[in-house]
């Protein structure tokens, strides 16, 4: 599914919590969900693109505390 840059720039945020994955483009102008089965322990985080370059300019990753045991 393809998104159209706005101000030459996608924003993308993923949410990965243990049953889901959550990804927002845009701000949400594209929301989807997919299965997630991880236990969580990510080691590495790639970025690509298909059918031109990329660039990523940030990157911010931020850990949730669980809010049951």
């Amino acid at each position: 599914m393809a998104c159209p840059p706005v101000d030459g720039k996608i924003s993308v945020q993923i949410l990965l919590d243990r049953p889901m994955k959550e990804t927002f483009v845009n701000c949400g102008a594209i929301i989807f969900n997919a299965p997630y089965n991880n236990d969580l322990s990510i080691e590495a985080v790639r970025a690509w693109a298909r059918g031109g370059e990329a660039k990523l300019v940030s990157l911010e990753v931020h850990e949730i505390n669980a809010t049951w045991p």
